[in-house]
């Protein structure tokens, strides 16, 4: 525990302070701690758990806000099925990107978008990705469950420390899912079976020995998923390695090589199928890009997907893909200044220069979110080319 606090992050040390509240609830046990004394702790700690998770780092608070919006309005269109696991980094960065098009966003909506994968509340992405039915019946299991560690400790004097410590761990790990990805990590994973398996083992009465062993298969089991696929093709991982290193090297014709060869088993590696296009990309095997980008655009929208398809359809000749897939890169994250650049040139590349000015007088227009020696190389260059056609 000491740990997530020294990494300073915000929403474990939130679902710490609700844990250490419920530990301190139930061992005060002097009368003059009973009644409303012992109310006043929930209300301290949900002050100090207001406090961290709003006015600490204010900006990335607003961030989440603005990625709950987007995901509510999912959740309204896909009310019943969901969008289905797995789905939500394409659905989500299809629904940015149209509402950024639409136009109809503040500026400080504007510089706060990014390429999200995440809810940053695992509750909130099970209703998006499951639908409100499921999300109803695991409402009511979490119910179930916070009741049942609430009730132990008060009908049990003799509360077994293992039990007191797997609760709060438990406890803290469902509020830190409140405000950011949690539960799809294989370690959290993990240890949440492991604080399930400690309550079954301190429960009384004793529960059936197959379901006291529950928790430690759900453990393998977890532990198999995550990395079973990676031990089994872990020669053709080290192949990756050595393809990425080729074509740091400037070998990449020989990464090309071992990037093909590795296609068919490594085809659900995102980071895997970039490296690949962008090695293409690099040789001049744009129709080779242009697959590859097809079908990773199918599975996760992401600005810099759309950038390198744009290129492809740029080199190829089809203009009018090239200038939506360019666009597309611009409003899925607006505040980049790369995917603009890529739009005023391809517009300068067309001999443009009603759209190219347009988009040259956005990129002078664009508020700086971190201030760079690029985003100022990147304005000069728009400029001076601007002040050409003067």
């Amino acid at each position: 525990m000491l740990l997530l606090m020294v990494i300073g992050n915000r929403s474990f040390f939130a679902g710490l302070i609700i844990s250490l509240t419920y530990l301190l609830y139930h061992e005060l046990k002097n009368k003059a701690f009973r009644g409303r004394s012992r109310g006043w702790i929930f209300v301290i700690s949900m002050l100090i758990v207001t406090y961290i998770t709003v006015f600490i780092k204010p900006d990335s608070s607003l961030g989440r806000l603005f990625i709950y919006k987007i995901t509510s309005r999912i959740i309204i269109d896909h009310p019943w099925a969901g969008i289905g696991p797995g789905n939500f980094p394409l659905v989500y960065g299809r629904y940015q990107l149209s509402y950024f098009k639409a136009g109809a966003y503040s500026q400080k909506e504007l510089l706060l978008a990014d390429n999200t994968k995440h809810a940053f509340n695992d509750y909130l992405e099970f209703a998006a990705c499951f639908g409100l039915p499921s999300f109803l019946f695991l409402l009511a299991g979490l119910w179930l469950l916070l009741r049942y560690l609430w009730q132990v400790p008060s009908h049990y004097p003799q509360r077994p420390p293992l039990f007191m410590v797997c609760a709060a761990l438990i406890i803290m790990l469902l509020v830190a899912a409140l405000f950011t990805p949690v539960f799809d990590k294989w370690y959290w994973q993990s240890l949440l079976l492991a604080m399930f398996g400690g309550i079954i083992y301190s429960s009384k009465p004793i529960y059936p020995l197959w379901l006291r062993f529950l928790p430690s298969i759900g453990i393998i089991f977890v532990i198999i998923f995550y990395f079973g696929y990676y031990v089994a093709h872990y020669a053709q991982y080290r192949q990756w390695h050595e393809a990425r290193q080729y074509a740091r090297a400037g070998y990449q014709r020989k990464a090309l090589t071992i990037y093909r060869s590795l296609n068919k088993t490594l085809v659900k590696e995102r980071r895997f199928a970039v490296e690949f296009a962008q090695t293409a990309i690099n040789l001049n095997n744009y129709s080779e890009a242009k697959e590859i980008l097809t079908i990773l655009i199918k599975q996760d929208s992401h600005s810099l997907y759309y950038s390198l398809i744009g290129r492809c359809y740029q080199a190829l000749g089809n203009g009018r893909l090239a200038e939506a897939a360019f666009v597309n890169a611009v409003y899925q994250v607006p505040n980049r200044f790369m995917p603009r650049k890529e739009l005023f040139d391809f517009y300068v590349w067309r001999n443009d220069k009603v759209n190219a000015i347009r988009a040259g007088q956005e990129v002078m227009g664009l508020p700086i979110k971190i201030p760079s020696f690029a985003v100022d190389q990147i304005r000069h260059d728009i400029q001076a080319k601007m002040d050409e056609w003067k």
